[in-house]
């Protein structure tokens, strides 16, 4: 009996493209709505001496959060079926796509359920999937230059396979959102049984080299910390709500260093430099920066501080306990594991005149949360202060000692109306406001109600306390 690749029928674009064994025909369904391109492996793969199917994904190829994201999804979704992973990428041409492949070293992760062909199958699939999505990419860029507007995602870079990571048999599912689909996925057991993957024992041995001469020595532990800036994206004054001022977590860094831990700071060339710290590494800064270091820090820190922002998503994928400060949205599903935490930011009322306490944010519409590039300008935000990093530090690093200890009844009380509330707003109609067609919506609702769905974790126990019925800013 032939086995068929899995690909996702729920995308509109169809081009039947026989590739292994050897190339074949390569041509393009004329039945497409919306003139949409898109990519259809079909013949049969070994599996690469397994029994299992083999998946075809393309991650995210410049958004580094997306395409982490995407890969774990497409780990939860292979243990699922029973399928292998392939994931491919397109050439990286940054004069042409104008944008460059991010994290490409997790590309060649290591686990039992990737498929690892040749190197020479990788680069021929690379050189389909540039041949068929970079002429509509210029398009695109070209259009968008004439009249600002672009055409869809789908035809800007290869999307194979996305659809079915959040929801099986999509096309079943193609015009409403269900949030019984969602339950009958069982998120919170899937995630119970995620096995992460790891670095290849080359790269470990090679990225662990380089931990000692950065000073950390084999018995000495570390955290990881990410505080997003507006360079690497270059959206200063456009996505200002998702930044945070590094010099707020001073104080939790030196929280850290006096209980015999190392902090090691992560990002990009762009963001504003440290000063001067013992046990302190401005990692950005250093010259053993690069893509496979990225994931070995990661993968290897005993406590990851971030915002919600691309390496989260690193974090999430490899299991790792997770503090998120300045949250300035709390309905997409970021505090994923129970010992996770988190603050929010303080949100102040411009119509009320006062600061919001935490019960009326999780209560509030969607005017107050801002995944979408835009915000209200009825509202301003007020980062976390360096003693609430700090008490939220501590409450993180406790613990670490006592991973175990359950959340207390305000914690489940807190989480389970944000996760209540949640499901109302991913739920309704045109939830994803910029999306440009029907599917696109139904993929981000999909999406964020399945992270929902498997979220464990709980704001910080003190932040609750402090602000729940009112923002102690009030009292101030």
């Amino acid at each position: 009996m032939e086995r068929q690749i899995c690909t996702q029928p729920y995308e509109r674009r169809v081009i039947a493209l026989y590739f292994f064994k050897p190339l074949r025909t390569l041509s393009i369904c004329k039945n497409m709505k919306a003139k949409k391109l898109a990519l259809l492996f079909r013949k049969e793969l070994k599996g690469f001496g397994s029994c299992k199917k083999t998946f075809l994904l393309t991650p995210h190829p410049y958004a580094i959060g997306n395409r982490i994201e995407e890969i774990f999804f497409g780990l939860l979704m292979a243990r699922r079926k029973q399928l292998r992973l392939l994931l491919l990428e397109h050439l990286n041409i940054p004069s042409l796509h104008a944008y460059r492949l991010v994290s490409r070293a997790s590309m060649s992760l290591v686990s039992e359920y990737f498929a690892r062909p040749p190197k020479i199958v990788l680069i021929g699939c690379a050189v389909v999937l540039s041949f068929i999505y970079l002429p509509t990419r210029i398009i695109s860029r070209t259009l968008f230059r004439w009249t600002g507007k672009r055409l869809y995602e789908s035809y800007n870079f290869p999307r194979v396979g996305v659809d079915s990571l959040w929801i099986d048999n999509p096309a079943e599912t193609r015009n409403v959102f269900s949030w019984d689909r969602v339950v009958a996925m069982n998120w919170h057991q899937q995630l119970a049984n995620y096995k992460p993957p790891t670095l290849r024992s080359s790269v470990e041995q090679c990225c662990r080299e380089k931990l000692g001469k950065m000073g950390v020595g084999p018995e000495d532990w570390f955290v990881c910390v990410h505080v997003r800036e507006g360079g690497f994206k270059n959206d200063f004054g456009r996505r200002d709500y998702r930044n945070a001022n590094i010099e707020n977590y001073i104080s939790g860094i030196k929280e850290i260093t006096e209980r015999g831990g190392w902090v090691i700071r992560i990002g990009d060339k762009s963001m504003t430099p440290l000063p001067d710290m013992d046990k302190v590494i401005d990692y950005p800064f250093s010259a053993y920066k690069s893509d496979e270091m990225d994931l070995f820090l990661v993968a290897n820190c005993r406590l990851f501080i971030g915002s919600v922002s691309g390496p989260m998503e690193l974090a999430i994928l490899f299991s790792r306990q997770m503090l998120i400060l300045n949250i300035c949205d709390w309905s997409c599903g970021a505090l994923i594991r129970a010992t996770d935490r988190g603050l929010l930011k303080h949100v102040y009322s411009k119509d009320k005149e006062r600061y919001l306490s935490l019960g009326e944010l999780v209560d509030a519409g969607r005017d107050l949360l801002h995944p979408f590039g835009s915000i209200s300008s009825r509202y301003e935000l007020r980062e976390n202060s360096p003693e609430e990093i700090r008490d939220a530090v501590v409450e993180s690093l406790k613990l670490l000692e006592s991973p175990h200890l359950p959340q207390s009844g305000l914690q489940e009380m807190a989480r389970k109306r944000i996760k209540s509330s949640a499901r109302k707003i991913i739920a309704q109609d045109r939830f994803h406001p910029t999306a440009s067609k029907s599917e696109e919506v139904l993929r981000f609702q999909y999406k964020i109600a399945a992270r929902v769905s498997m979220e464990e974790g709980a704001i910080c126990q003190f932040s609750l306390e402090a602000n729940w019925k009112s923002d102690r800013l009030n009292r101030n």
